[in-house]
């Protein structure tokens, strides 16, 4: 059976996939993503619920799908922050077993 860090990144990777193509199916849809969340689809409201730009993936995305980048001073949705965090395990693993 392959190590859990193996298991683990590809069930990430196929979440990951299952988001991108939701997200692409969404995009399509006129003026979708400038009403509502691409990632949860809660529309936005100007105080309560602001849309902000993702670094990476440059859909809005809310309040509750998004985290800060102090160190690039910038939005990240979490599925963008997640794709981050499996590349970053992964080149990790990588160093750690050459």
């Amino acid at each position: 059976s392959p190590p859990l860090s193996l298991s683990l990144s590809r069930e990430m990777k196929q979440e990951l996939a299952e988001e991108g193509s939701r997200c692409s199916v969404l995009s399509k849809q006129p003026r979708f993503n400038e009403r509502c969340c691409i990632r949860c689809c809660s529309p936005f409201t100007f105080l309560v619920n602001p849309k902000r730009p993702c670094l990476d993936c440059q859909y809005n995305v809310c309040k509750s799908c998004r985290t800060y980048s102090k160190l690039e001073k910038a939005w990240l949705c979490a599925a963008c922050q997640k794709t981050r965090s499996v590349y970053h395990c992964l080149n990790l693993s990588v160093y750690l077993t050459e």
